[in-house]
């Protein structure tokens, strides 16, 4: 997905884009029944994969379409989400112990609690999704063939 060398752990810039960068392709893999541990950071791995797809199917399956698979089922689920109950609040609830700074290794002390909200804002902003309520706009249904979900949950 564009990344040809770690980013730095220990700092929270461009983790929601790289979020739902890995995410798309992560959601990819698994439509494909692609073992994640066996590929994930393999260099050409996405060509590999839709290679096989094309060369299965006789279709000129392409990376681009691989990823708007995986963002079609990451907007699928959130919509399945927000229909069963979902907030923006929910996406904070994530457990005291993930918000409590380790106490050794080189992250001792720092926290991502203080750049939670922000990065969640930012990661909304990303997928195209409400930023008060967490629904993908419709907008974004729409432009991933998901018209028929938007009236649930709008």
């Amino acid at each position: 997905v564009g990344y040809t060398e770690f980013q730095d752990p220990l700092t929270p810039e461009g983790k929601p884009l790289a979020s739902k960068k890995t995410g798309m392709i992560k959601f990819y893999n698994d439509c494909t029944g692609s073992c994640w541990n066996g590929i994930w950071g393999v260099p050409g791995s996405l060509s590999h994969t839709t290679g096989c797809i094309s060369a299965a199917t006789g279709w000129d399956f392409t990376g681009e379409e691989a990823l708007k698979v995986g963002e079609r089922v990451m907007n699928l689920e959130r919509v399945c989400n927000v229909r069963n109950g979902l907030t923006r609040e929910s996406d904070f609830d994530i457990g005291a112990r993930l918000l409590q700074p380790p106490t050794e290794g080189r992250a001792k002390g720092m926290s991502i609690a203080p750049y939670l909200q922000g990065m969640i804002d930012e990661y909304y902003d990303y997928m195209g999704w409400d930023i008060k309520s967490g629904k993908p706009y419709r907008e974004t249904l729409e432009r991933l063939g998901l018209d028929e979900y938007v009236d649930s949950i709008w």
